[in-house]
């Protein structure tokens, strides 16, 4: 009866330390993937390799403005530190282009230049003074059609 109640202590100890769940859940301060907003509405998002949606837009109708978020491996937004800014590429230069508002802003529309077709567009999470981006995203789909 002695030995149990002294060994009650240690069992109780071992059943803790089993009971802990360790999390395998990404680190959130890096960024993993991104999301298309327009409207509120999530149009494209892509996350630890897999893609999601497409950028779609119209010749001759205004695109909308286009939010970007630069999200972390679990597809929650990333809080950017203020010296952070976006660089957009578009694969078809001679289909579109995406116009931020001002130079790296995590938004902006598409201008298209009459054609339809089929294109990517490429994120890259820059910081002011590094001259290679920080994270650069999968290609996400742009289609344009004519209406």
């Amino acid at each position: 009866m002695f030995a149990r109640r002294r060994l009650l202590p240690v069992f109780a100890l071992i059943a803790a330390l089993l009971g802990c769940e360790s999390t395998t859940e990404p680190a959130s301060d890096e960024p993993e993937g991104v999301s298309v907003t327009l409207n509120g509405t999530i149009v494209a998002r892509a996350v630890n390799g897999v893609t999601e949606g497409e950028v779609h837009v119209h010749v001759g109708e205004y695109s909308g403005v286009f939010v970007v978020s630069i999200l972390d491996g679990a597809g929650r937004p990333l809080m950017l530190e203020p010296d952070h800014y976006l660089e957009v590429s578009v694969g078809d230069l001679g289909l579109a282009a995406f116009v931020q508002p001002t130079p790296g802003a995590f938004e902006g529309e598409i201008e298209m230049y009459g054609l339809e077709g089929e294109s990517t567009l490429t994120f890259r999470l820059m910081r002011t003074g590094a001259a290679v981006p920080e994270w650069t995203s999968p290609p996400i789909d742009l289609v344009v059609v004519a209406c």
